[in-house]
């Protein structure tokens, strides 16, 4: 991700400040390369759904309520009538960062971003056989990827001894406020007694606010504050802040699915969602730019109050696998225990780089025609395991109470020379437990999950401040400015959870019984 940085800093030049929009633009593109890391694994939190995350995100091979349409759409085939899901995710995230060095206050401050408010993420699936189709059930659902949609990244910060000081974070990510979610629709049918297969296709949407800061490494003569923006690097009063917003519609992933029944108590479970418009071409993101003038710059017309501008990235492969064993008494599940693993595939694409397009540059840019930056990316294909289970209590013929466990581990995204504050990138294990209360035509579901990020700290990182212009690192005193992401990372997240599960058959099944009554 470092070349992602590399385009961050503003350069001008005297003989033409219009130059300076394009590595304005290009700093914001830096915060925007977040986005594609939103889906990855390493960047998500597992897991979305109640009854999921209580088991630790262990659902592939169990599959058997709406929440099919995310974690393996086969198991829409074993759902008979109609079922409605709502599921909430409430994430309480930290995520911290002590940079190494120091500026002219001294070491640099520790940092830290919260999720905003904290970030709410809803889960709604339907699924129905129409009362008709054997074989067939057919379901709806819209959901977002799980991860951390907001975070906030102070520009300036108190110290130790009360002293106002720049953000060590501020040339990295300011603010994120991402809107993701794939409004999908599937079917699911029963090939056979032993063998479920299920498809799904989903449209991928994005709305994005972003900013962060960027830096004016250049003196002119008639800005004499200007002068110290040579003389050293991240001088607060060199920074630019830019923010990009934008929104994306018209992309779509295919999912596969396939469930095989062995006998009673074993289920394996198969699952593969394609990259984003199969891989053919990466996510558009269309929208504006916007910066803001240095302070000791100010009056040399280098803000932008409004370009257009385009983004793209990618969403990757993803390839789960699942093997459950549970028994069953009268119908009814005792007990299971699940084991999975998920699989991203960023090696598959043709290459991860990221593009920002100017559209409509100022005439001495480009001669005023589009103009294309090239932001290449190394994310690493990950992998994450899962292990949960379940027992149920019955309380009466018709109701019961399920406790559920489970925990994870999923890998990092990012090597360390790549490593960055837009998401936490880092390794991650957690623990997760649930419970259920269930009677005729409904569920009521809760959990907690405690995620830690495994503390690292990076020395050889390469997140550099570059000359926009030259393409080149910024020199400072002929001495290549330092790295912007050597330091310690650490985090940690909470997610709460509630959830309905409506199964409206069984409701139907006891009206009638009771009017069969009369």
């Amino acid at each position: 991700m470092s070349d992602c940085v590399s385009v961050c800093f503003l350069h001008l030049r005297t003989a033409s400040v219009w130059s300076g929009l394009v590595p304005v633009a290009a700093g914001l593109a830096l915060t925007v390369c977040g986005l594609s890391s939103v889906h990855a694994g390493g960047f998500e939190i597992p897991a979305n759904g109640t009854e999921a995350l209580g088991r630790g995100g262990a659902f592939t091979a169990k599959a058997d309520t709406p929440l099919a349409l995310e974690y393996n759409v086969a198991g829409l085939a074993q759902q008979r009538g109609t079922h409605a899901l709502i599921d909430n995710n409430l994430v309480f995230s930290r995520y911290r960062f002590a940079r190494e060095g120091g500026d002219s206050y001294g070491a640099f401050p520790s940092v830290q971003a919260d999720a905003s408010r904290p970030f709410y993420a809803p889960w709604f699936g339907l699924t129905t056989d129409f009362g008709f189709f054997e074989r067939f059930t057919f379901a709806f659902g819209i959901y977002g990827p799980s991860s951390i949609g907001q975070r906030t990244f102070p520009m300036f910060v108190t110290d130790q001894n009360g002293m106002q000081r720049p953000g060590p974070t501020r040339y990295d990510i300011a603010t994120t406020d991402l809107l993701i979610f794939f409004p999908t629709v599937a079917v699911g049918f029963r090939a056979h007694k032993m063998l479920d297969l299920g498809f799904s296709v989903q449209q991928a949407s994005a709305q994005i606010k972003l900013a962060s800061a960027t830096y004016a490494p250049q003196s002119l003569p008639v800005f004499p504050d200007s002068a110290a923006c040579t003389k050293q690097a991240e001088v607060a009063g060199c920074d630019s802040v830019t923010r990009f917003s934008g929104t994306s519609y018209d992309n779509y992933l295919l999912q596969l699915g396939a469930l095989l029944h062995l006998g009673r108590s074993v289920d394996v479970g198969l699952n593969v969602r394609s990259a984003v418009n199969l891989g053919v071409h990466p996510m558009t993101i269309r929208g504006t730019v916007a910066a803001t003038e240095p302070l000791y710059l100010q009056g040399a017309g280098i803000g932008a109050e409004k370009m257009d501008g385009e983004f793209t990235v990618w969403l990757p492969w993803v390839f789960r696998a699942g093997v459950r064993y549970g028994q069953k008494l009268g119908g009814v599940q005792l007990f299971d225990i699940e084991f999975n693993a998920v699989y991203e595939a960023w090696s598959w694409l043709d290459g991860t780089d990221h593009y920002l397009t100017l559209k409509n540059p100022p005439p001495l840019v480009n001669r005023g025609e589009p103009l294309t930056l090239n932001l290449p990316h190394h994310y690493k294909d990950t992998i994450g395991l899962r292990l949960g289970g379940s027992l149920f209590m019955p309380m009466t013929a018709e109701s019961g109470v399920t406790m559920r466990m489970g925990g994870f581990y999923d890998s990092s995204a990012s090597a360390d020379q790549d490593l960055r504050l837009d998401f936490d990138t880092l390794a991650k294990l957690g623990i997760t437990a649930g419970l259920g209360f269930s009677m005729r035509g409904m569920e009521l579901n809760a959990a907690y999950s405690y995620q830690h990020s495994l503390t690292r700290t990076v020395t050889s990182g390469e997140l550099r401040i570059i000359d926009g212009t030259t393409g080149q690192p910024v020199r400072i005193n002929d001495q290549v400015a330092p790295a912007i992401n050597n330091g310690t990372y650490s985090g940690s997240t909470h997610v709460l959870s509630l959830g309905l599960l409506l199964r409206f058959d069984e409701w139907r099944a006891k009206k009638d019984s009771g009017s069969q009554g009369l």
